[in-house]
């Protein structure tokens, strides 16, 4: 049977095994042995110590020289003390299509690096660590590098006042690599000037160009209007916050240009016509920004499918998710919601009181409070529910005039809810098919008088369940939990932590093993 499986199988089956078991299965059988040994080397780190393994004739060099034409990624970290290893590793590795440079000396892109060597590259991350480079003292270096798809440039510069990239640097990188399709820029932006947004109406579109990632601060609409210009089929677009810059270095909130700036973005030829997914980070400070980006897509019917909403501890209720998520209700289908809020007593509203229309995949992770009621009556064509690091609330007892709903997968981990909750869904959606459970704290007063939890979902046709290391919020108040459901399932996976877990009688064991 195993010989039977043809290779590009096998190059499939390998890339999702565990990277450690690459060498055994490649000694399975002589079939197995490229497959295998092509994932194994498929990707190679270079740094530190690493690097001596190439170079030492007595260590791994021949081992590594010869499995280089299946390496198809670098991973290489270089000090100044590294640049005699870059032309051996530009000869080793000449075929790699995917490479990323982490520097943490400026004088390496001082001492001049023959990039063509590598010419063949598709991908490249350059990541700069407490390196001050502006993007045009290093762009002329790549300009070999014409067959560029994707770029990823991160520079964490820890100089506010120093901003890194401008207009003229954004042009120069699509004139060096004109067939760029991803642009990920983690950089400090220069705010445009007056006098080059009439230069912005004239700009060559970068057609190719269907996703890009941006980082605050100094993503102004001046900016927004450039990217609507020069990316007229954007399909997707991520706006972020800067990783490592604290949130109060964001530009703050003015009314003057909140009013000034929706006639520009208004005015551009045309706005993100192609734009499907939208991925932001919103603070209270600088929320406006994003108003007024959905504002000027709604008005040029620029429909949105798939969003990701993520917010911040000090977002305000009125400026919470239900305040402007209207712009996304009519057409999104998937929605992430992330709040980095995890103070109950913080009134951040995560909850949507919006008609959802079309929402067929919600996910929330880390909410203070998710009413299970409110997401079913806002959202009554969903299928998938995922809800992480929240607390699950419902009516304690289902009414006769709750609506069924069609919702058919449900995943929770890391969430604190009670048995009433999952009673409410039982009775509520009598379609799911498929729930996973994991990390779920359930409170003291859902055990019974033997101590034991009785989850309660006798109306769900569950035909697979997957539930592991659930607990009671106080452990110190139980000395014996067990889960048992009613229903019927087809395929069920429990997998408890030993620890947490007392041994069942056997009448309840033998139910159990027979179900699953």
């Amino acid at each position: 049977m195993v010989t039977m499986l043809p290779p590009n199988i096998l190059a499939y089956l390998a890339t999702h095994v565990y990277k450690y078991d690459w060498r055994n299965c490649a000694l399975v059988c002589k079939q197995w042995t490229e497959p295998f040994l092509n994932a194994y080397w498929a990707q190679v780190y270079f740094g530190g110590y690493m690097l001596n393994k190439l170079f030492d004739k007595f260590g791994l060099k021949e081992v590594y020289q010869w499995n280089a034409h299946r390496t198809w990624a670098l991973n290489i970290r270089l000090f100044t003390k590294d640049l005699k290893y870059i032309l051996v590793l530009q000869q080793t590795y000449s075929r790699i299509k995917y490479l990323i440079y982490l520097i943490y000396d400026e004088d390496i892109f001082a001492v001049k690096t023959d990039w063509s060597l590598w010419k063949t590259l598709s991908h490249l991350e350059l990541d700069f660590r407490k390196v001050e480079l502006t993007i045009d003292e290093f762009l002329e270096q790549l300009s070999p590098l014409t067959c560029l798809v994707h770029l990823t440039i991160c520079q964490y510069n820890d100089n506010i006042n120093r901003p890194d990239t401008s207009l003229t640097d954004m042009e120069s990188i699509h004139s060096y690599f004109p067939h760029l399709q991803y642009i990920n820029i983690n950089t400090l932006f220069k705010p445009i000037s007056e006098k080059e947004i009439e230069t912005i109406r004239n700009v060559e579109p970068a057609h190719t160009v269907t996703k890009i990632v941006l980082y605050f601060p100094y993503i102004d609409p001046s900016w927004i209007f450039y990217f609507a210009h020069k990316y007229p089929n954007l399909v997707t677009c991520n706006l972020r916050s800067h990783e490592l810059k604290p949130r109060f270095y964001l530009p703050p909130y003015d009314q003057k240009k909140y009013q000034i700036q929706p006639q520009l973005l208004l005015s551009s030829k045309q706005f993100f016509p192609c734009l499907q997914t939208a991925n932001i980070i919103v603070h209270d400070n600088n929320y406006w920004l994003f108003y007024l980006f959905y504002d000027t897509l709604q008005r040029c019917n620029v429909k949105i499918k798939h969003a990701t909403i993520k917010f911040n501890e000090n977002m305000s209720k009125e400026n919470g998710l239900n305040s402007w998520i209207k712009y996304l209700s009519e057409s999104v289908i998937s929605l992430n919601i992330y709040s980095s809020c995890c103070n109950q007593s913080i009134p951040v509203e995560t909850n949507p009181v919006v008609l959802y229309k079309n929402l067929t995949v919600l996910k929330i992770l880390v909410c203070p409070r998710v009413d299970m009621e409110i997401i079913l009556n806002y959202c009554p064509v969903l299928q998938s529910l995922y809800i992480t690091n929240s607390m699950i609330h419902s009516p304690e007892y289902p009414l006769s005039m709750h609506v069924p709903h069609p919702l058919q997968r449900l995943e929770i981990e890391m969430a604190q809810t009670s048995v009433s909750v999952f009673k409410y869904i039982s009775f509520r959606c009598r379609q799911l098919k498929y729930m996973k459970l994991k990390n779920i704290f359930y409170k003291p007063s859902d055990m019974n008088e033997t101590g034991q939890i009785l989850v309660d979902m006798s109306f769900s046709q569950l035909k697979v369940l997957k539930t592991s290391e659930s607990e009671i919020d106080d452990p110190e108040d139980i000395y014996e939990r067990a889960d048992c459901w009613h229903g019927n399932l087809e395929d069920v996976t429990l997998n408890f932590a030993s620890d947490t877990l007392k041994t069942l009688n056997e009448e309840k064991e033998g139910k159990r093993n027979e179900r699953t």
